[in-house]
């Protein structure tokens, strides 16, 4: 059998099979500052919390902030899928998909300097 399947060809990204979660959506709010969540950022990089969205619960709010997800902390996305894992410090956080897209976070750039800080220079 031919490396690539009977035909002979690769198989496409197929949008209905791997759904709304494909490799597409990562990266496009790093055109427009400020309206980044954290489930927007691909994997690899650091980017920095800017702070919640109202949805979340005061509560809620303050237990991501025991675990160090503070305004202003810097954080590293480590995967995208299943979950949405993140680096703070020396802590890897799992979090669910509906609380990641409720956390605003600004992509950094190689000199630790957020893109939302460079835009309004």
């Amino acid at each position: 059998m031919p490396p690539f399947g009977r035909r002979g060809r690769r198989r496409k990204f197929n949008k209905q099979r791997f759904g709304w979660f494909g490799h597409q959506r990562h990266g496009k709010c790093l055109r427009v500052p400020g309206q980044c969540t954290l489930m927007d950022i691909p994997p690899g990089m650091q980017t920095k919390i800017l702070g919640f969205s109202p949805g979340i619960p005061k509560g809620r709010q303050a237990h991501l902030q025991s675990y160090g997800l503070t305004p202003g902390s810097s954080v590293r996305v480590i995967q995208q899928s299943p979950i949405t894992v993140v680096q703070v410090e020396h802590l890897e956080l799992a979090l669910e998909h509906a609380l990641a897209q409720k956390i605003r976070v600004a992509a950094v750039n190689e000199n630790n300097q957020s893109e939302d800080a460079k835009s309004v220079e």
